[in-house]
């Protein structure tokens, strides 16, 4: 073969390489896809999707999620993929998927062939070792039936099952990447998040103190259990996947301080102004006695996801690899480098 001849085949194959690296669904319209847990289908926030609020699905997709409420350049739609209860597991090529649904891993293979995906940002792990729910309902019960606080139950073990989740975020992260290369697409043509967790309740003190004001106003928990979550369990949490998204090239947003001082019972606000949902009975989609009928319980409410979408949109336009999302004078939230 000629030289002229090898240059031009190698032409080609140059060619046919840069082509497989082109989205291919290229031209198709733009869209950011939300992944998770409950933080992020928006658990608490409303108007669910139909079929997410029923015995046999409680994924609760929110049409309030802050998926939904994101306002970025070039974007037309907004692909809530996340489900309430979810592991890093339900991310997992090959894992399994929730509520008779697929895993996530296969919704998002599907809409980066349907979309052109320009953001995918992901909210897990609270639900692997931490068992962040579980937590929270010892927290409720300690106070409840006034036994021992939950500080002191969980605590200890907390920093070593935070460690323990890790290990499993990671390899849902790269899962999502690797499922984002398979449908063609460079890594730099999109944006890979990892959100953290934010506190649903305040650092003491409260509105309320008694025993029964705590519990008709949706904060019934020990003062030092509240310190507690807000102060080391929420950091310690959203430092282990800080870690994690340096460690694996992932943009990082810090939610830990996103409802600091809009958070359930908080001092100085009303009912009215907070951005999370206190411990929350409704027996009317389940049983009295299921854990369904409290699953909305501490949570962020719809103005809350207002506002964290207000924050992924500042955020998804800056060129800075982390960003932390803080209430400023104005008195809302915005991407903090």
């Amino acid at each position: 073969m000629t030289l002229g001849r090898r240059l031009a085949v190698f032409a080609v194959f140059q060619l046919l390489a840069l082509g497989a690296m082109v989205p291919v669904a290229a031209g198709k319209p733009s869209a950011i896809v939300g992944m998770g847990d409950s933080a992020m289908s928006g658990e608490s926030a409303g108007a669910y999707e139909q079929g997410t609020d029923q015995p046999g699905n409680y994924c609760h997709r929110s049409l309030n999620a802050l998926i939904h409420e994101t306002a970025i350049t070039g974007i037309s739609a907004t692909l809530n993929l996340a489900c309430s209860g979810a592991k890093s597991a339900n991310l997992y090529i090959g894992g399994p998927g929730q509520y008779n649904e697929p895993a996530q891993s296969e919704k998002l293979r599907a809409a980066a062939n349907d979309y052109r995906v320009r953001l995918v940002i992901v909210e897990v792990g609270a639900n692997d070792d931490p068992h962040f729910s579980e937590v929270a309902t010892d927290c409720v019960s300690a106070y409840v039936l006034q036994i021992t606080g939950c500080r002191d139950t969980d605590g200890p073990s907390w920093a070593a099952n935070v460690a323990a989740a890790m290990l499993k975020v990671q390899q849902a992260l790269d899962d999502v990447r690797a499922i984002m290369r398979d449908a063609g697409y460079r890594d730099s043509s999109w944006q890979a998040v990892l959100a953290s967790y934010w506190s649903p309740v305040p650092r003491p003190p409260i509105r309320y103190s008694g025993y029964l004001t705590k519990l008709w106003n949706g904060c019934p928990l020990y003062n030092a259990d509240m310190e507690w979550g807000h102060d080391i369990a929420v950091p310690v949490l959203s430092q282990g996947l800080n870690e994690v998204a340096a460690d694996n090239g992932w943009r990082f947003l810090d939610l830990s301080r996103s409802m600091d001082g809009r958070e359930i019972c908080a001092q100085g606000i009303t009912h009215s102004q907070e951005w999370t949902t206190g411990v929350k009975y409704d027996p009317s989609s389940s049983s009295w006695y299921s854990f369904d009928a409290i699953r909305q319980s501490l949570h962020a409410n719809a103005r809350g996801h207002a506002q964290l979408g207000r924050c992924l949109t500042e955020f998804a336009a800056l060129t800075v690899q982390a960003a932390t999302c803080l209430r400023t004078a104005d008195g809302n939230l915005h991407a903090v480098p």
